[in-house]
């Protein structure tokens, strides 16, 4: 027996879940929202030019975001080999020039989940064993209850759940890298004007000051060792680890079928790309919102039918991935398996 029927099941919570979630129950469609693992979990700080202001505007969080008093800069530092440069977000006026922002993750995910629940999107802490019957709608097993929806989306990250549990393929663009990321206590002075980019032959390292007393930092190896559980950058030797170094498969890879005449893969679940290039948080929400808005034209407006949206959506993700990855090697970041 099915327990329960909506328009569209968001699985993963993140901020492509969530902005999907908020897009889509502002529309009128009927969303529930799934998350299996604790919820917000840890994850490195966000640094977020600027530009998503309207983002978070639309998506009713930038009231919180102002509240909160996060740490901003006004670009980054990279350190090469020989020199260092910055870069400046820019803006039209000299005297007031566009900050960024500094947030952590779990803060900026809760807000998200919150204005999803308020837009009217029910929100389920479970674990999803997927099993999906052909036919008008979807039929999906939720712990112990099935749901049944037209639309499923996947907002689980790097994984690509959905995409595996199709049974489709992942095209891979590199070879196997793993990033590293951590916190540490106290300050790393470089980094409190600006996050910091240090680039090397074969590796690179983001440093940031999150906040006063947290600094954060993430690591990439091309072709490096496998790194221990207490293993940090040199360059923050001096200061005392918190917690764990935590790792993430990082490889270049999209899936095959970002999506189809029932589903969406959103964010890191449709493909993945090389951290230095600074556009996860925005890829999560635009393509959470991007999936949503398709779907509300195929079920609510009836403006396009479910293979127009699909064809549309996959194109965009398709062409979103291949500039990503020509600017890393245009950038010399990574050689890709083109």
């Amino acid at each position: 027996m099915v327990n329960s029927t909506y328009q569209l099941i968001i699985v993963g919570a993140g901020p492509s879940g969530c902005a999907a979630a908020i897009h889509a129950a502002k529309a009128g469609l009927s969303v529930l929202l799934v998350e299996a693992r604790s919820f917000p979990r840890p994850r490195p700080g966000e640094t977020l030019h600027p530009g998503i202001e309207p983002l978070f505007r639309e998506l009713g969080i930038m009231q919180n975001i102002l509240e909160g008093n996060y740490s901003r800069n006004f670009g980054v530092y990279s350190n090469g080999d020989q020199e260092t440069s910055f870069t400046s977000y820019g803006g039209n006026d000299p005297q007031e020039p566009w900050q960024g922002w500094l947030i952590p993750r779990e803060e900026m995910d809760r807000f998200l989940l919150t204005s999803a629940q308020a837009a009217g999107a029910k929100f389920l802490h479970c674990r999803v064993r997927l099993k999906i019957a052909s036919g008008d709608q979807l039929k999906i097993l939720i712990g112990d209850e099935i749901f049944q929806c037209d639309y499923i989306l996947d907002g689980t990250g790097h994984n690509f759940w959905l995409t595996r549990e199709l049974g489709q393929s992942i095209k891979k663009m590199s070879s196997r890298r793993i990033s590293y990321y951590g916190a540490c206590e106290g300050e790393f002075v470089p980094a409190c004007q600006a996050p910091r980019f240090y680039r090397k032959k074969n590796s690179w390292t983001w440093i940031v000051q999150l906040k006063p007393g947290i600094c954060q930092w993430t690591h990439l190896d091309y072709c490096g060792p496998v790194r221990k559980r207490n293993w940090r950058p040199g360059i923050l030797r001096a200061l005392s680890p918190i917690g764990i170094t935590r790792a993430r498969d990082v490889t270049l890879r999209i899936t095959d079928s970002p999506s189809g005449l029932n589903y969406f893969c959103l964010g890191d679940a449709a493909f993945v790309t090389d951290p230095s290039s600074s556009q996860g948080v925005l890829k999560a929400i635009m393509s959470g919102m991007m999936a949503a808005h398709l779907v509300n034209n195929v079920l609510n407006k009836r403006s396009i039918n479910a293979e127009a949206a699909s064809t549309y959506y996959t194109r965009w993700i398709r062409d979103w991935f291949n500039h990503e990855c020509y600017n890393l090697q245009k950038n010399k970041i990574c050689q890709l398996q083109m």
